[in-house]
């Protein structure tokens, strides 16, 4: 391993995690996580309930928009077909722009051919940026006026901490602004969930996608373990993680939080986000959210 390599180990391993953006940027991560995500997307009926799921969700922020040009930020675009949906929904003739923001350009690459394909009239551009440490707002949505925004962050939050993303979301979006958010959600308490829940995130697959960010790092030999745990006492709130032994020391891989659907609203209300609509699949595995930034009077509200 070449020095500059041992040295960045060295960080993560301090840190006790890997970025997120790792496990997208190393050569073929994207792909992985493709064929991960068509492995183990929902299938059959299950895959029809979730399309209508997140169509009310498309179909409510649309109607929540005033008329005129929209621009809809994908933050964490992935292939990007959720957007493509998004759009195929809204007003025919209606000016729109996308801006598909990720860590990996194949996937920003692929959110955009997936808009294009099923709006040729929507105008674009991709960002490849860090989740953890996004360009201000004006650097997101790109020059000139952007009045209607959608917040496009869908699948993102069992992946990233809470107190982190819905911040995030709070401060890029303005009161007129659309947020819509969707999430893994658990059909009950840790830790009954778990026999229906871990296989999804431990299986040949989701290994690869793994293993590829530990090879990455040059600890391809790693020992690859998928665990996971209570993060709230009553088991409302639960983790699902992969993590690898290096050198005697845990690194954190991967991680996906688990909430009851009756732990959203309170949870977004705590981070200044207003839930406007919620749609939550049957079982009670994932939900669709409409949201907006609580008004924030004084100079906050116009801040960049």
């Amino acid at each position: 391993m070449s020095d500059p390599a041992q040295a960045r180990l060295t960080e993560l391993l301090a840190a006790g995690r890997v970025p997120g953006r790792l496990l997208y940027e190393a050569p073929g991560q994207a792909e992985r996580w493709l064929a991960y995500h068509r492995a183990w997307a929902p299938a059959g009926r299950a895959a029809s309930t979730l399309a209508a799921l997140y169509d009310a969700a498309f179909e409510a922020a649309w109607s929540a928009l005033d008329a005129g040009p929209v621009t809809c930020v994908g933050l964490g675009c992935g292939g990007g077909a959720k957007d493509a949906r998004f759009f195929t929904l809204g007003p025919a003739g209606q000016p729109a722009r996308y801006v598909a923001a990720d860590a990996s350009p194949e996937l920003v690459s692929t959110a955009l051919a997936a808009v294009a394909a099923a709006r040729p009239d929507v105008t674009g551009h991709g960002v490849v940026f860090d989740l953890m440490a996004p360009p201000p707002r004006g650097e997101l949505l790109g020059p000139g006026e952007h009045p209607r925004v959608v917040w496009s962050c869908l699948g993102i939050l069992p992946n990233v901490d809470a107190d982190h993303l819905l911040p995030l979301l709070a401060r890029l979006a303005r009161p007129r602004d659309a947020v819509l958010l969707s999430t893994n959600l658990s059909p009950a308490p840790y830790p009954d969930a778990v026999p229906r829940i871990v296989p999804q995130y431990d299986n040949d697959q989701a290994r690869a996608w793994y293993q590829g960010a530990l090879a990455a790092l040059g600890a391809a030999d790693a020992r690859l373990t998928v665990g996971h745990r209570a993060l709230t006492p009553s088991g409302a709130v639960w983790r699902v993680e992969a993590t690898a032994e290096v050198a005697g020391q845990r690194l954190e891989i991967f991680h996906s939080d688990r909430y009851l659907p009756e732990a959203m609203p309170a949870l977004f209300a705590q981070h200044g986000l207003t839930l406007e609509g919620a749609w939550v699949a049957e079982d009670r595995e994932e939900g669709t959210y409409l949201l907006r930034v609580t008004d924030r009077p004084g100079p906050a509200a116009s801040s960049t």
